[in-house]
């Protein structure tokens, strides 16, 4: 069965779920007629559900499959964007030093920006795939029989919040949140599918710091500004989100130092994540590095601040409300250090330490 045609099957029967499972709640809640006729029309109707989830539970499987295929495509179609984004920066740094005149470069560039297009293609239609295929997951996941309401997050004890100016040092707390329940329906999720899944950020006590661990770039001026860039011969509009990059006369230069993303910084609910591999996602989803909680308008898989050839950058995940940098809407953006990233209504700073 294809993508097309598992998604067809599989709605088609949610939709029958939710058509008994709506006869069941009008029966239960009538009071016109007798409890055995009730009970009787409700077990019907429970009957047929089971039937319903008979024919889907074996289809879950091939749900979950086509995700992760889908995101090895994904992974294999990035990567070979990387190595045509690197070519191109190639020839652009030789042209720009006289090694290759503006003819060479056309000539040899070709290519490269051909296989750039078809990774852009290629990903919008990926994307879109895996954007219905999770949608259909979560939907089955919020309908299927047998689920209570997840209870609301319970408020963190005020000890755990102390300023990071205070003093003397207390006992830290440890800020744990993967055993707690979220108010949505987070709890039974495709792990393997989330954004940045597998990869984890150190999270550091609220009592570290922060103006000990590096200093912003007005107060040292370690971090130099970048270079203003110059376009290429193309446009964005040619090669969409991918083609964003391309911008740079010679690529980004390489960053050195310790990266962190720093969430309600300067609070007394400050919490500092350190990278401890090349991603960080951020999202509502339990299995996101960060997990952002009681914030509506946060997607599942919001964004994810990652490393790249030396440098990092943030890329906003398709989200419904989107990420902000600085006040202005991403899709992907290269960072410098000291940036505000605003996701949904949470407010967050990237911060290098040299």
């Amino acid at each position: 069965m294809d993508k097309r045609e598992l998604l067809a099957e599989f709605n088609k029967q949610l939709d029958e779920l939710d058509k008994f499972q709506t006869f069941i709640e009008k029966a239960s809640a009538s009071t016109k007629f007798s409890a055995t006729v009730v009970a009787k029309v409700v077990a019907d109707n429970t009957a047929k559900i089971k039937g319903v989830v008979d024919v889907l539970e074996p289809l879950v499987g091939q749900l979950k499959d086509g995700i992760t295929s889908l995101k090895s495509d994904r992974s294999v179609v990035e990567e070979t964007a990387g190595v045509a984004r690197l070519g191109l920066e190639e020839l652009e740094l030789r042209k720009e030093i006289g090694e290759i005149d503006d003819a060479e470069f056309g000539k040899e560039s070709v290519g490269f920006k051909s296989e750039l297009e078809n990774a852009a293609s290629m990903m919008t239609e990926i994307d879109s795939d895996l954007s219905a295929l999770q949608a259909t997951l979560d939907r089955w996941l919020a309908a299927r029989p047998g689920q209570a309401p997840a209870p609301a997050p319970a408020a963190a004890p005020a000890a755990a919040a102390a300023s990071v100016v205070a003093a003397p040092p207390v006992q830290e707390t440890e800020l744990e949140y993967d055993d707690e329940p979220v108010a949505d329906d987070d709890d039974d999720a495709f792990a393997d599918v989330g954004r940045g899944s597998g990869v984890h950020a150190e999270r550091v006590s609220v009592r570290d710091d922060v103006s000990m661990v590096f200093e912003t770039a007005e107060e040292s001026g370690s971090i130099e500004a970048a270079e203003e860039e110059s376009g290429l011969a193309f446009g964005e509009d040619e090669l969409g989100d991918l083609g964003e990059d391309l911008q740079s006369d010679a690529g980004p230069s390489p960053v050195t130092g310790d990266a962190v993303v720093v969430q309600n910084e300067g609070t007394r609910d400050e919490i500092i994540y350190r990278f401890s591999g090349d991603v960080i996602s951020l999202g509502r989803g339990r299995d996101n590095t960060v997990q952002v909680k009681n914030d509506s308008k946060v997607s599942r898989y919001h964004c994810k601040v990652f490393r790249r050839d030396g440098a990092y950058y943030i890329e906003d995940n398709k989200s419904a409300n989107g990420t902000l940098v600085d006040g202005e809407l991403i899709t992907e953006k290269r960072l410098l250090g000291g940036e505000e990233l605003v996701v949904g209504e949470t407010f967050f700073k990237f911060r290098l330490r040299g």
